[in-house]
């Protein structure tokens, strides 16, 4: 995303984990087992770039 966005513009951010880890075995697993827990954090960060 290097261009400034449009009026009525928007974007869709989706947090997962890794789709394909079960295929890649140098991905960090993604499966959870029963009884445990999933914990999650995703932070986002915007800024507005001044109009040139």
């Amino acid at each position: 995303m290097n261009a400034p966005f449009a009026p009525r513009s928007g974007i869709c951010l989706e947090a997962q984990g890794f789709p394909d880890a079960p295929n890649q075995p140098n991905f960090p697993s993604i499966r959870l087992e029963p009884g445990a827990t999933y914990r999650q954090r995703t932070i986002y960060q915007f800024k507005e770039i001044a109009a040139e």
